[in-house]
């Protein structure tokens, strides 16, 4: 006797599988880069222009970026008056 299942199983179709075939992409790490006003953006750049000369790592370099990016971005305005 052989199941019902066994008569079931073939292989799909290619054209019929599903379309999303690209590689699936790990997410993201860290936060989104939080959006600087232009001075700010400005200083951020030439900060990391002088990163790009020091003799750190890559990911000391990044780190320090992303830290100055974020404290830069707390002196944005946000509309709320503070008191």
């Amino acid at each position: 006797m052989t199941s019902e299942k066994a008569s079931e199983l073939r292989s799909q179709d290619p054209e019929a599988t599903s379309e999303n075939r690209e590689a699936i992409q790990p997410p993201r790490r860290g936060r989104v880069p939080v959006d600087l006003p232009a001075p700010f953006a400005a200083v951020l750049a030439t900060y990391v222009a002088a990163l790009a000369a020091a003799p750190l790592a890559e990911q000391s370099q990044r780190t320090y970026a992303s830290k100055a990016r974020q404290y830069l971005g707390l002196g944005r305005d946000t509309g709320k008056s503070r008191k």
